[in-house]
């Protein structure tokens, strides 16, 4: 996973993001190769309804999100060695996969904030430059 240390000093990595992530201070962090990225994404779990409106038939999609094996095995590794290993300060994941551990049952009474997943905090929209100092959880 690539890695970077922020200006004020906290050391982020990209856990499966196939696209770079520029920061404020202008760091930015690399993107991770297509194959990490394919072999740790969610599951997108969906249900299909029709729904008419004026006369169109439409499709609606209802999505959540789960772990896969493979990527819920990576979390809990990551949960038992992060501190040990201390080669990073914080690990960037997507909004999905923070979804889909909150609601994963053998997740659900671990604190987030005690691990260092976080999502990132984009300063504006139309910037595309990710704060420093603020990650959502």
């Amino acid at each position: 996973m690539p890695i970077i240390k922020l200006s004020n000093g906290l050391r982020v990595c990209n856990f499966s993001s196939p696209h770079d992530f520029s920061f404020e201070d202008s760091s930015i962090l690399k993107a991770c190769s297509l194959d990490h990225a394919e072999k740790y994404k969610v599951n997108f779990n969906e249900v299909k309804t029709k729904q008419l409106i004026n006369n169109i038939e439409i499709e609606n999609i209802e999505l959540s999100f789960s772990l896969s094996d493979v990527l819920l095995k990576e979390v809990k590794e990551i949960i038992k060695t992060w501190k040990l290993k201390n080669e990073y300060d914080l690990i960037i994941i997507p909004l999905t996969m923070l979804n889909a551990i909150k609601e994963n049952k053998e997740l659900k009474n671990i604190d987030l904030k005690e691990l260092p997943f976080r999502v990132i905090r984009m300063r504006s929209r139309t910037e595309k430059k990710v704060k420093v100092d603020q990650f959502c959880l």
